[in-house]
């Protein structure tokens, strides 16, 4: 099984990149896996000239490390997209990735099932896809825009989507409980290998809070505001003693 990845954070050893790896390993030794840093890499935008289409047919005319990226994805049987949110969608490394997979498409136009227009697969395959993500915001439906951008990528590229793996309120990644979600996403990553997608109640266990909204908010306002840790602490404990209450 080949897998094509992005771990779309540019800060090293970041949370999304763990949970990529988590997921990546709970599909098992057998994989073969093409991991990619965009931001590490040398890649131009998509100037829209659709030369790929008219001219080279299914060759970009910029030569960069696209030219290593776009053979893996058309030979991958599942792509994942690792990022965290950047204002509500993807960022903009990973988006110039995407911009530049035209090349894999033809020009011409055909009605899908659904009937709407897409562009024709120049070599068809059947791919899964994954899409994982993070943000700094505690509510799950931070992640709907995205999730939409990402299913209306899936219907024009032909890939399957086959699960979803959202984290909010990663800034409380050093919670126990955020550690342990890391092994929720390894038994998503067996349940896809198993099961062929991954299971609505694994992806609401992933996506389930780990700590109190109005707790998390004061205590991130806190740290931004560069306030010691002995008031921090004390948000945290009259927090816990009101909601002990209720």
């Amino acid at each position: 099984m080949k897998i094509f990845a992005i771990s779309g954070s540019p800060r090293e050893n970041s949370f999304t990149d763990k949970m990529l790896n988590s997921f990546v390993e709970g599909l098992g030794a057998a994989v073969q896996i093409s991991k990619f840093y965009p931001h590490k890499m040398e890649i131009g935008h998509c100037i829209g000239c659709l030369t790929c289409w008219t001219k080279t047919k299914g060759v970009c005319c910029f030569r960069d490390d696209m030219d290593k990226i776009l053979p893996e994805i058309q030979s991958a049987d599942i792509v994942i997209l690792a990022f965290s949110l950047f204002v509500d969608g993807i960022p903009s490394h990973v988006k110039k990735v995407l911009d530049r997979m035209i090349p894999l498409l033809k020009g011409g136009m055909y009605i899908d099932k659904d009937g709407h227009t897409r562009h024709f697969i120049r070599k068809p395959k059947t791919q899964k896809a994954i899409l994982i993500s993070s943000c700094g915001f505690p509510e799950l439906d931070n992640f709907n825009a995205v999730k939409t951008h990402f299913e209306a990528i899936c219907k024009n590229t032909q890939w399957i989507p086959s699960g979803y793996i959202f984290i909010p309120a990663a800034g409380a990644k050093a919670r126990p409980q955020i550690a342990k979600k890391l092994d929720i996403i390894k038994e998503a990553g067996r349940t896809l290998v198993q099961q062929g997608k991954v299971s609505e109640s694994l992806e609401q266990e992933i996506g389930k809070e780990v700590i109190d909204r109005d707790l998390y908010r004061a205590i991130a306002t806190a740290n931004f505001e560069g306030k010691p840790f002995e008031v921090i602490k004390g948000l945290f404990s009259a927090t816990v003693s009101r909601f002990k209450k209720k």
